[in-house]
């Protein structure tokens, strides 16, 4: 009859350990995400669309922003922006949108932003050093427009591995310009691609779902109409505003069909010659957009 209790209260006792365990390994995981951040009362999480991240490769990132009850705002607008660097250099720059600005962004409410991002390719196979990948340092940072200021919101190492060699390759056919702009070297390409007014490029079919990503420059002062077609398909048509574009297009396999090879073609309905784009260089061909990459995977 005594030790009925007994054992009652040890079972009572055991429950509130475990309980009182796992509410101090909750808290301090909260914690630990919040002190990677900045900016008091919010919390950042963060996932990649590919589990396993490699070099040379367009990954969706969809993050959250949980502001908490003790979330107190920011008076100003900041540029959210994600930043990866390795062996001291910035590697990737991405601008994200955000739905609503960040300085309406008020308490106990959940942001989200999806945004895709490139790797560029880093590794060198043949490196005794990096065959087996590399550590990348990746931050999620609120920055001024002047750069006079940032708030780090996230930061963490990521494993980032080589490229696997069985990637789609790319075969320019009409209406490309070569242009060396650079000298050959490591950190720069040894020339600049540019369209004509019809540029014509063959991509190798995968067979599955895939990433388009065309990244360039428009030159010119003013905006150029852009179509892009995928074999016979229009994937995108608009009006490009002078300066830097990225386009990302995620393809169905109902996009690609079934032929083995596909051809990409972007048509510009304006050019320049290029002595109208560098001064000082005499150069009478006409060129559209420069490209800085088109990537498919």
């Amino acid at each position: 009859m005594f030790l009925m209790p007994r054992n009652n209260s040890r079972k009572k006792k055991t429950s509130w350990l475990r309980q009182t365990l796992i509410f101090s390994i909750i808290t301090l995981s909260l914690i630990g995400c919040r002190d990677q951040s900045q900016v008091k009362g919010l919390v950042v999480n963060l996932e990649f669309s590919d589990r396993t991240l490699t070099d040379n490769l367009v990954t969706r990132l969809k993050a959250k922003f949980i502001t908490t009850s003790g979330y107190q705002g920011l008076n100003q607008d900041y540029n959210l922006v994600a930043v990866a660097e390795w062996q001291g250099r910035e590697v990737l720059r991405e601008y994200l949108k955000t739905s609503v600005p960040i300085s309406k962004w008020s308490a106990s409410r959940v942001y989200e932003v999806t945004e895709y991002l490139y790797i560029p390719p880093l590794i060198n196979i043949f490196e005794p050093k990096t065959p087996r990948g590399i550590e990348i340092i990746f931050r999620l940072m609120l920055e001024k427009s002047d750069l006079t200021e940032s708030l780090i919101l996230y930061s963490r190492s990521l494993k980032v591995q080589p490229c696997p060699v069985d990637v789609p390759d790319m075969v320019l056919l009409d209406g490309w310009e070569k242009i060396k702009r650079f000298p050959a070297n490591l950190e720069s390409p040894s020339y600049e691609l540019w369209t004509g007014q019809k540029a014509i490029c063959l991509l190798k079919n995968p067979g599955r779902p895939g990433i388009l990503l065309l990244d360039g420059e428009n030159a010119q002062q003013e905006g150029v109409g852009f179509s892009l077609f995928l074999g016979e398909k229009r994937l995108d048509e608009l009006v490009l505003p002078p300066g830097k574009f990225k386009k990302f297009y995620s393809l169905t396999v109902a996009n690609l069909g079934s032929e083995p090879e596909l051809k990409l073609i972007i048509l510009v309905d304006k050019t320049l010659r290029l002595g109208q784009i560098y001064p000082g260089v005499e150069d009478e061909r006409e060129v559209g957009l420069k490209i800085n990459k088109i990537y498919f995977r």
